[in-house]
């Protein structure tokens, strides 16, 4: 079995869709776990809320991308095994603009 966390892009514009792409997958908690023994089990410093601060909604609608890169770093140094989060992130990213279609309402 190959380590997750070595398949981080070196390009930081290409980081936060691989984030992305393991936040809707069955591999979260494998990488969290895998960042936390490369990186030491010690709580990070901030919060999630306090990381995403005034991007939250921004990333809610548009994914990590619009995240600052030294936040995204810091999500990478010090994850933060959140379901909470990462169930939102999927039904704000992917199901509710599928639903507001439906309802024949634009998402953004």
């Amino acid at each position: 079995m190959s380590w997750l966390a070595m398949t981080i892009p070196e390009n930081p514009a290409d980081q936060s869709a691989w984030l992305e792409s393991l936040l809707v997958g069955p591999d979260l908690g494998r990488l969290v776990a895998e960042l936390r023994a490369v990186h030491g089990v010690d709580e990070p410093s901030r919060s999630l809320d306090a990381v995403l601060g005034r991007w939250a909604d921004t990333v809610l609608r548009n994914g990590l991308s619009a995240l600052p890169r030294e936040n995204l770093r810091e999500l990478l140094r010090h994850p933060r095994p959140t379901r909470r989060w990462a169930g939102a992130f999927i039904f704000a990213r992917y199901q509710l603009p599928e639903l507001l279609r439906h309802l024949g309402q634009d998402a953004r």
